[in-house]
C-alpha cells in the first residue's frame, strides 16, 4: 500500500497519475506490462499516468488488486 511521503502531493483524484505511475515503478512494471494485466493498451496506461483521463471503475478495481 502507498504511504503517503511528505513529497508526495496531497492523495486526491487530481494526483491519480501520479499515484498509478509511482505504484507502477515500485513493482517494476512497463506501462506496457501493466496494460497487459489489465486488458487495455499501454497508451490508455499513458493517458492515466500524464491525466488526459482516467480509468473506467473496473479498472480502478483491479488496480487496486
Amino acid at each position: 500500500m502507498l504511504k503517503p511521503h511528505r513529497k508526495d502531493p496531497p492523495m486526491n483524484p487530481k494526483h491519480l497519475g501520479f499515484i498509478i505511475t509511482k505504484l507502477r515503478k515500485q513493482h517494476r512494471m512497463t506501462q506496457e506490462t501493466l496494460a497487459k494485466k489489465l486488458n487495455v493498451s499501454s497508451k490508455a496506461v499513458s493517458k492515466w499516468e500524464t491525466y488526459r483521463s482516467a480509468p473506467d471503475s473496473e479498472n480502478l478495481m483491479n488496480l487496486a488488486d
